[in-house]
């Protein structure tokens, strides 16, 4: 599969401080229930967990930082849910919803942004989850810049008024 250009996906995290957290199970019935066409397969999600702790084995990664993922391996999920009038899928993994981990992050295959918000959205509406895009592994994304309008300088400016900025 050829790499996403642009890999913008949507992360969910529990509503509230005193949201009650899920273990994988009720997850799968939570999903199910507001999402009956949605395919759920805990093979697959042993399967992805079961690559991940390889990789990190065979990084050389201490066995103390490694060993909650083995913990995990029988806990995790695959979720796909496809996108009503569109082609995309919506696909992710989670073990549960906790406040801590947070509940499930979706990409969208094929990439389309106009899925990825309404499928997104519905999602998080039905579960009543928060929602935040985020870009590749670099978390909550924040588009402040528009070409042309906005200079680079008076990003930062805007983003963190309280620094002063020199130039070099």
């Amino acid at each position: 599969m050829a790499p996403v250009p642009f890999p913008l996906g949507a992360r969910f995290y529990l509503s509230t401080e005193d949201s009650e957290e899920l273990e994988t199970a009720d997850v799968a019935r939570l999903i199910h229930s507001a999402f009956p066409n949605a395919m759920i397969s805990w093979d697959r999600g042993k399967e992805y967990m079961s690559r991940d702790l390889q990789r990190l084995i065979d990084m050389g990664t201490p066995e103390v930082i490694y060993r909650g993922h083995k913990s995990l391996i029988d806990r995790t999920i695959l979720v796909e849910i496809s996108v009503e009038g569109f082609d995309s899928i919506l696909s992710g993994y989670t073990c549960g919803f906790y406040h801590y981990d947070g509940c499930i992050g979706f990409s969208c295959e094929p990439f389309d942004i106009e899925a990825l918000k309404k499928g997104a959205k519905q999602f998080s509406e039905r579960l009543d989850l928060c929602l935040n895009l985020s870009f590749g592994d670099v978390g909550e994304l924040n588009l402040n810049v528009v070409p042309g309008r906005i200079r680079p300088g008076e990003t930062n400016r805007r983003a963190f008024p309280e620094e002063v900025f020199r130039r070099f």
